[in-house]
Formats: C-alpha cells, sequence, structure tokens
C-alpha cells in the first residue's frame, strides 16, 4: 500500500444553516482528503500549518483521532476560519478569515518520497502567498523526481481568488495539471481553466492535451472521467442531501486510497466509481470530515446499490 502526503490548509468550518447560529467543524481540502484516506483503511500523512491556539489544537486531535499522521504538522500562530453557510439545498457560501497557515515552512528534504509515493495538492489557498506556493513546487518538483504519482486539485473559491490573482491563479493550475497523474475538477473549474463557455468546450480541450486521467465531477449526474481522447460518465447513488461540504474531498480521498493499493494497470473507471460513494455519503450528514464514511460503510452502500 502506497503512502499518501496530502499538503494544504487545516482550519476551522465554523458552519451556519440560518446565517445566525455557527457550529464548529473541522474542515480544510488537503485535511478532509487526508482524513478520507485514512478512514477507508489508506495510510495519509497530513503536511501544513494551524496555529498554537485552541482551535489548532483541536484540529490536531482529530487527525489524530483519525490516524492521519502528523509528523509535518507544524503549530504556530492562529488558525484559519472559514465561515460555510448553508442554502436549503446543502449548497455552500464562504467566507475566510486568514490565520497561520500562510506562513507553513515546508523541509522538503526531511520527507521519505519514492515511487511507493502519492503526493495531493489540493489546497483552496495555496496559490494566494509566496509561501505556500513555493512549498507547492518544491513538493512537485521532488515528487517527480522520486517518481511518486502526483494528484492535483484547484479546489477554485470565487470568494478567495479574486480579479487581480485569476490570471496567475490559473497559470499556477496549469503548471500542476500539466504533471499530475490525476486531476480532479468541478464543472466550473474545468470551464474556468480551459476559457470555455460550456462544459462540452471545456471536455473538447481537455480531450485534445493527452492528460493521464481527469475526473470532471457532476453532482448527482456522477463523474465524467476524461483518458486522453476518450471519455465516460461514471454514476453515482441516489442519496438526500443534507450538505456538499467535503464531498469534493472524500472523492479525492476514495480515488487516492484505492490508488495506493493498485500495483498496476489502474482501472480509473473503477476507481472513480468507487470514490463516487464515498463522496455521496458524505453529502447525507453536516460537516466534513465527521461525515466521511469508513470503508465498511462504503462497501455495505456498494452492495446495497447492486441488488
Amino acid at each position: 500500500m502506497k503512502k499518501v502526503l496530502c499538503i494544504g490548509e487545516l482550519l476551522i468550518d465554523l458552519v451556519s444553516t440560518d446565517g445566525e447560529t455557527y457550529i464548529r467543524k473541522p474542515g480544510g481540502a488537503p485535511a478532509n482528503v487526508a482524513v478520507a484516506i485514512s478512514k477507508l483503511g489508506g495510510k495519509s500523512f497530513f503536511l501544513g500549518q494551524v496555529g498554537n491556539d485552541n482551535f489548532g489544537k483541536y484540529l490536531k486531535s482529530v487527525l489524530i483521532d483519525n490516524n492521519v499522521n502528523t509528523t509535518y504538522m507544524k503549530e504556530e500562530g492562529q488558525t484559519t476560519l472559514a465561515l460555510v453557510t448553508l442554502d436549503k439545498n446543502g449548497e455552500r457560501s464562504f467566507d475566510f478569515y486568514r490565520g497561520s497557515d500562510e506562513n507553513y515552512n515546508l523541509e522538503v528534504n526531511e520527507l521519505d518520497i519514492n515511487d511507493e509515493c502519492i503526493i495531493h495538492f489540493g489546497s483552496a489557498i495555496a496559490f494566494l502567498d509566496k509561501n505556500n506556493t513555493e512549498n507547492y513546487y518544491k513538493l512537485l518538483k521532488k515528487g517527480r523526481e522520486k517518481e511518486a504519482l502526483i494528484s492535483f486539485d484547484p479546489n477554485y473559491r470565487e470568494t478567495l481568488i479574486t480579479n487581480d490573482l485569476i490570471e496567475s491563479y490559473k497559470e499556477n493550475c496549469w503548471n500542476f495539471i500539466k504533471e499530475a497523474d490525476f486531476i480532479k475538477l468541478s464543472d466550473e473549474e474545468a470551464m474556468l481553466l480551459t476559457g470555455k463557455d460550456s462544459l462540452e468546450e471545456a471536455v473538447l480541450l481537455l480531450k485534445s492535451l493527452n492528460l493521464n486521467c481527469v475526473a470532471i465531477t457532476l453532482g448527482k449526474e456522477g463523474t465524467m472521467v476524461i483518458q486522453n481522447s476518450n471519455s465516460t460518465i461514471v454514476e453515482s447513488i441516489k442519496i438526500k442531501q443534507k450538505d456538499s461540504t467535503g464531498a469534493g474531498d472524500a472523492f479525492v480521498g476514495g480515488v487516492l486510497y484505492k490508488l495506493s493499493i493498485y500495483s498496476e494497470n489502474i482501472d480509473y473507471i473503477d476507481v472513480v466509481g468507487f470514490a463516487n460513494v464515498v463522496g455521496a455519503i458524505t453529502c447525507e450528514e453536516y460537516g466534513a470530515i465527521p461525515s466521511i464514511p469508513t470503508i465498511e460503510k462504503v462497501n455495505m452502500r456498494i452492495k446495497s446499490s447492486k441488488n
């Protein structure tokens, strides 16, 4: 089984369904992915920084309780906060209050990376500051040198990626997309990054780029898998959605868990079918990390969906 290194933010989601009362939940895309991998039975590491405060201590305990390795995690300053407001359909809007995650100092030479590793880059805020951008590129370079499998999720957030940042954000995303073995996009991200006005046009461009594997999540419609010039829609399961927070991260965690146990001849249709179920189940409860299912729950749902 390959180990998976997840770099990026770990933060507090303050979640509200009425805009008045907020409930504390652990969050942050790469941390959600790391927990998903671990809950499914994989080996995950979190690389990032939280504050040396009560929020930070709580978040570190959440990772430890979920068997995520925190060897490369640091605690200093104040923890980043995200206010998450849900509408009646469980869809989200965000407001961010940035903390010390932007000061994370990655000592890349201390990492044990080889061809039995997966490195996941999946942060909404990695390209917003010089320090974390440098961390990402250093780790990408090391990963490619050591022939690790590279995963990338741009995690676009309109609240964060303002008009003056959008071009540099897109440039950085494309640099990682070109190097990645697996790329996860939403339909919105696919159109944003390709500069196309429709998903159909975006898909045509992505097909022409000879990328290893791109997965475009389509909500209840499932996931489109693009490999070279071919595309396939992989269906999901039917659920009653409460909260979509963390669903995309849980999906990525499902993909990376499956990739970690593949030795060769990866079947991405099988991988994505499994990950669709992981992401769907996560939508059935509130909050990201607490809602991510165990491997037993996923296998039970897959079995029941076939009956």
